[in-house]
Parts: C-alpha cells; structure tokens; sequence
C-alpha cells in the first residue's frame, strides 16, 4: 500500500499530484494523457476493476477523472509528473452538470441490483384487479391529448375533469390498490428517470406521489420527497432572519422585554437540556458553576471533551443507534447512551460553550430582562459574539424540526408537457404534506437531543417553512413564478405562498455554494471503500470514519476528504465542484423568522388549516386555472403530450431508459 503523502501547490495556481503509482504507473499516465485531450462528453463511463491496480491506484485516478469531469485542468509533462489545476470558470454550466450527472446516474442503471428491479417492475404480475405493472401507472398521452382537446372548448369546468390530482404517501409498507403494486417501489421506479443518481438520505425522509383519480388506475402525475433540511444555508437564513448579524441589529433597534426575555430564557434551556449528573459526581462540576461559569471551568470542559472525543474513537460502536432501538428505548437506555464518550464529549462541549455564552451575558450586566439591561449590554462585543453564538445553536436546533428541503420535484410524461411539475410543487404547501410530515414524527425522538439530557426527548414537529435549490446555477423553470393566494384555498386576501429565490440582495447572493460530492462517480466511491477495507484488515488500530448518527458531519464528505488528502491530491478543494444553485424558500406561516426562533409559539398560517384534502383540491383547481388552461392552448404542446403511448414496444417518457452494462471491458484497453 502507498504511503500518505502530501499535495503541493505551486506559484503559477497549478498543483503537483503526489500520488505513487506504483506498478501501474505507465498505464495510468498514459489514460490521463488521453483523459487530457479529451472532451468532458466523451470521457469514459466507468473506470472498473483492472488487473494489477490496487484500489489505492483505482481511487486516485477516479478523484483525477471526476475532476477533470467539472472543469479542472490536466497536465502530465513527459517525465510522468502529474499537475492539476481548479476550474477557472467559477461556475459550470448546465451542460456540463448534466453530463456529470447523467454519467452518475447511467453507472447506477448498470448495476445488477437495480437492473433487476427495473425488470421485476415491468414484469406483469396478477394482482387483486387482474395484471399489473408499472406501465399500469403510466398515463397514455393519445388519450389525455384527446382529452384536453375535447376540454379547451369547456374552458375550467372540462380541464378539472381531465386531471384530478391528489397526494399519496409512498410508503414502503402499502400496496397500490388498483395495481397492487408497492407504493415505494412505484416511486423508486420513476426516480430512476431523474437526470441525477438515487441515493437514499440520512434523517427525516417522506417520499410523495400525485396521482390521478381522472383515469383508470389513477397514473402517477409525479413524485416528489422531503428530507431534513441543510443546516447551513445562508441564502435560506437571510429570509428567515437567522443571520447573526441581522438579528443583533433588530435587537440594537428594538431592545425588547420580550427579546430580553427570550434571551435569558433560551440559555436556561439549553442548559437544562445537558445531562450533568456524571459530571457533578466527578467533580467536572459544581452546581455553583451553572449560576457563575468563569474561564477555568470552560477550558476544563472543553479539555473533557477533547478527551471523551479520543476515547470515543477507540471504541465507536458504544455510540451506535439503530432507528429500530429508538422506538423502544426507555429513559435509563437514554441515560447510559449519554455517558458513553461520544455523547460525554458532546455534552462537556455544549455546556461549556452555553456556559459561555451566560460569562458573557454576566460580564455584560445583562441579567435580568429588561430593554434597559439588554441595550446596554449590546455595546459590549463580548455579549454580541454570546447573541450570535445563541442564534446559531437555535438554528442548529430548528432546523430538523420545522422545516424541510424539497429534495425531489416534477412530473412525469406525459404530465410535465403541460406544467404538472409546477402542479408539484404547489401541492407541497398544502396542510396535507404538513400532516403527513407532523403525523410521522410528532413520537419521534430526537436521538441526539434525547443523549444529551439523558432521557426522551420529543421535539413536536411543525412544518413551518420548504426550501430547495434548482438543479443547475440558473433559474428553474418548475420553480419560477410559482405562487399560491391564500384567497385561492379561501384564506385572507393579500396572502400569498411563494416560491422565493433567497438572498436579501435578490441577486448573486441567493446561490448556494458549490461544495459537496455530487461529481464524484460511484465507481470512484466504491475503489475508495475497497482501499478503506483492505487498510482496516492490514492495520485495525487505524483511525477510520464511521457511519455513526452524531458523530458529525457526512460520513461521505469526510471520507472523501481525507482520502483525497491521503493520496496526495488537494481534498478541501476537490470538494469544491464550482457547482452553485439558486436557493428557493417556501414560508407556509406569516410569522417564519419568529416562530423559528422560538420569540412565536403560534404559527400564523397562511392557507387554511381545518381542511387540508380540501385544500389540496383548492390548489389543484388553481393550477388548472393559472398554468394548465393557458398551457393547453398550444397545439405543440398538446402534440408533445400525444407522443407518449403505451403501445408496444413501449417507448413512454416515464420509461427508464435502458443502458447495456457497460461500455468499457478494461480500462487498459483503451490505451492500447
């Protein structure tokens, strides 16, 4: 195995790649010469198990090719050394995002698994009405354009009786009962149709289909999913207020009782909310400490921390938690999962941190909550960096909670020639979603909430606010002008949902930063786990990642990273994939900075509540009549919507397409 080393950039902005390649080094240098004279379209599909090449050699040369995949610039000079170079166009474009994507997604369509339930999900089977497949949940395009024809002459009253849409929970455990086909793998199914890869998320997840009641087995009009929010997003956190900044400015204009008060009380909170009894009874701490914290008690916390933290590593799996030991764990299991190191390290950290935060709040004279003590305090820097580290724990701690990222959106052939993608997104906002969220985890145990008090703790849900973010760095025509007056769904007059693009510039600001491992292939991914693997059986005692629920970031980021690091390639900035996207944020309340932040304990909602199927077919009705009349007034459209049928052979649009397995039998062969 190749020993780490290190990755050096040079005065001209080019880096020196310091990877040994061993045995394999003229074949390699020979691919990457090839690699540099080729186009990003016509690089190669998969990078597969080569003889003579270990997966150390495999993982280096997938990092170069996905790089070189978004833009990076590749030299290999004829002495064998091998130089990179970041991308110089800051952002990439939609074809070259797509292309990456479309290769991420192809090599997942090659793989035995999910070719299989391709075929078992277009294979007919008898169910409880006769034989079914997915081609069953399809909707034919001949007749819907025949339909919307005979409709335009009708106006709104024909429209609605062609699409009647509706939401369904795809849910894993319940069967379609027209087809008799599962729910999820009927949404599974079409989200292989996405341009992006499948990947399944960590956290909160709920996978959604609308579906038509207006034909025979009600066809899926499109999917869509939810998925725990990102926790940080400064486009999203500047609409919400959530900004540091922005919000010690409101409190300099307006140094309130109430936000006074909020202030006290929130660090009380969080305080009550740390498991402290192991600490008092090892005099880590003393109950006096709690009322007057001073800087010899932070820094023996944090030096506790640090050392739990080491422990922890040495023996990971004591902080191990299954979703399935949740739901039957009892408050002496929660009392012992906060004492093993991880959860120790956590606790000594956060205390001495909102231990801090009331030094601060002391040497500030703010202690008791008036305006008078907290306009005062505002002039003391110390008291502002306290405010801003406050605001940032209550973001931490909301933002799995109430709300959601939208992490898939659209609609399927033949829905998405007349905006049923838009349709999508509209029906996200109804109170329906919002109980379907709430209903799943209002029993829910935070799980690293509940290991630092050391017991059960449920933090009831309210699906306050959606966010999400165009697939490419320019706007979405899905998203753009998607709007819902609460008048339509008999709400108030004036209020509106909205699809707004964050940033409180409304310009450059509200996209998000091109940061993550979206271009990194999976082949990649797998040479990686395979060199993971054989390290851990040469050497158990060395350092690994684990897949271990608060432990800290993804598992998946800090993998990459560090490997990327190990092989001698720059790791932070190869994670960088110059890759931006317009951030979209969805308010369903009129009060959203204040209810996140706790100051509100009422949501003021904008739509309805009382009813919320009613108010799904309220929307409905309003897509009919703001985008669907107007959309089917072109007959290209409507021809556009004719040409997916279900005749055999079946060439519909919500087809996934089918690849062959593979386009390269040895990557050698190619540099012969």
């Amino acid at each position: 195995m190749a020993e780490e080393t290190t990755f050096q950039w040079e005065p001209d902005g080019w880096g020196r790649v310091a990877c040994r390649w061993g045995r394999a080094r003229s074949s390699v240098l020979g691919y990457l010469r090839r690699l540099r004279n080729s186009a990003r379209t016509m690089m190669p599909e998969d990078l597969p198990d080569f003889e003579h090449a270990d997966p150390y050699v495999r993982f280096t040369v997938g990092v170069i090719r996905d790089l070189v995949a978004v833009g990076w610039n590749l030299k290999v000079s004829p002495d064998g050394t091998v130089r990179i170079k970041p991308p110089t166009d800051p952002d990439l474009s939609k074809e070259a995002v797509r292309s990456v994507q479309l290769g991420a997604r192809n090599d997942q369509l090659r793989q035995p698994s999910v070719r299989n339930f391709l075929n078992q999900m277009e294979r007919r089977k008898l169910g409880p009405k006769g034989w079914h497949c997915i081609f069953s949940v399809m909707r034919d395009g001949r007749l819907l354009a025949d339909e919307l024809e005979a409709a335009r002459s009708k106006k709104t009253e024909g429209i609605l009786s062609v699409v009647q849409p509706y939401v369904q929970v795809a849910d894993s455990s319940a069967t379609c009962k027209h087809t008799g086909l599962n729910l999820f793998d009927i949404w599974r199914y079409f989200r292989y149709t996405w341009v992006n890869p499948y990947q399944t998320v960590p956290g909160r997840s709920i996978a959604l289909l609308v579906r038509d009641a207006a034909a025979p087995n009600h066809p899926v009009i499109g999917i869509a999913a939810l998925g725990s929010a990102v926790v940080h997003q400064t486009a999203r956190d500047e609409l919400i207020g959530w900004q540091t900044d922005t919000f010690l400015e409101r409190l300099r204009k307006s140094p309130t009782r109430r936000m006074a008060q909020w202030l006290l009380s929130t660090v009380q909170r969080f305080i009550d909310e740390v498991y402290i009894v192991d600490l008092l009874s090892d005099d880590t701490l003393r109950k006096v400490d709690l009322k007057k914290p001073d800087a010899a008690l932070i820094a023996k916390l944090e030096s506790e921390a640090a050392l739990e933290k080491n422990r922890h590593f040495k023996r990971p799996e004591s902080a191990r938690v299954s979703n399935v030991d949740v739901g039957a764990m009892t408050d002496n299991d929660w009392e012992e999962l906060s004492q093993v190191p991880l959860y120790r390290s956590k606790r000594c950290r956060l205390l001495a941190s909102f231990l801090k935060m009331r030094m601060a709040f002391i040497e500030a004279g703010f202690t008791s909550a008036t305006p008078t003590a907290l306009k005062q305090a505002l002039h003391w820097p110390v008291f502002k960096n306290a405010v801003r580290s406050l605001v940032s724990r209550v973001k931490s701690e909301r933002v799995g909670i109430d709300m959601m990222d939208i992490t898939v959106c659209g609609a399927l052939p033949p829905y998405n020639h007349i905006l049923g993608g838009k349709l999508v997104c509209m029906l996200l906002c109804s109170p329906e979603v919002r109980r379907i969220y709430e209903d799943r985890y209002r029993s829910a145990p935070s799980i690293i909430a509940s290991a630092l008090k050391g017991k059960r703790l449920v933090r009831r849900p309210t699906l306050a606010c959606l966010s999400t973010t165009s697939l490419y760095g320019q706007n979405s025509s899905q998203y753009n002008r998607v709007k819902i007056p609460a008048t339509a769904a008999g709400g108030k007059s004036g209020a509106v949902i909205e699809y707004r693009k964050g940033g409180a510039d409304g310009g450059g600001g509200h996209h998000s930063q091109g940061y993550g491992t979206f271009h990194f292939r999976q082949s990649t991914l797998d040479a990686l786990e395979e060199w993971i693997t054989l390290e851990a059986k040469k050497d158990r005692s060395a350092r690994s990642v684990n897949y271990i629920f608060g432990e800290g970031t993804s598992p998946k980021l800090r993998k990459l990273r560090d490997k990327i690091s190990a092989v001698g390639l720059p790791g932070d900035e190869a994670l960088r994939h110059a890759r931006s996207r317009i951030v979209y944020f969805i308010s369903l309340v009129e009060n959203t900075g204040d209810f996140l932040l706790g100051l509100d304990t009422t949501p003021r909602w904008i739509l309805p509540q009382k009813s919320a199927e009613d108010v799904t077919r309220q929307v409905a009705v309003y897509w009919s009549e703001r985008w669907l009349a107007m959309r089917i007034e072109s007959q290209e459209v409507i021809d556009k919507v004719r040409e997916h049928t279900l005749d055999y052979p079946i060439t519909h649009g919500a087809r996934v397409p089918r690849l062959p397995e593979s386009v390269e039998s040895d990557l050698f062969d190619q540099l012969a």
